[in-house]
């Protein structure tokens, strides 16, 4: 009887432990250089797009800076000419992601909820998209996002 209750015991134990395994893992997000204060097309007609392609450009181009945020970890910066990347990001629930061009994430400048297990992905990439002037969060496999 007493060795029977032991194994019931270790099968419970090795099932709480697998779920909290499972519970624990973290995804990531990759931060994907981008031109956010360009021109985007938005609403803008073809010609006025068109018109401002045709415009030279600055021998140097002017560094954008963003800083983003999930849930209360540390902002991470990226800027149109650098990457970041978020770690330790629990996989589990819904998160809320934040960026701002301000350290201390004020003004927000654009927020949305997301979820690892709503992507598919425990790898995820953030990235600019100019033509629409939004954001775009996706699986990191087939996207613009060069983090490994």
């Amino acid at each position: 009887m007493k060795q029977r209750n032991i194994h019931s015991w270790c099968l419970i134990a090795l099932a709480f432990c697998s779920a909290s395994a499972f519970a624990q893992r973290q995804g990531s997000i990759c931060l994907q250089p981008g031109g956010f204060d360009a021109f985007a097309k938005g609403a803008a007609t073809v010609e006025a797009y068109t018109a401002h392609q045709s415009q030279p450009e600055p021998a140097t181009p002017a560094e954008s800076v963003r800083y983003v945020q999930v849930d209360r970890l540390p902002p991470v910066k990226v800027t149109s000419l650098a990457p970041g990347q978020i770690t330790g990001i629990s996989t589990a629930g819904r998160h809320l992601l934040i960026i701002s061009k301000e350290p201390n994430m004020k003004p927000r400048q654009e927020a949305f909820y997301f979820s690892f297990g709503q992507q598919k992905s425990d790898k995820l990439c953030l990235w600019y998209k100019t033509f629409y002037a939004s954001w775009m969060l996706l699986p990191v496999r087939g996207s613009v996002c060069s983090c490994k």
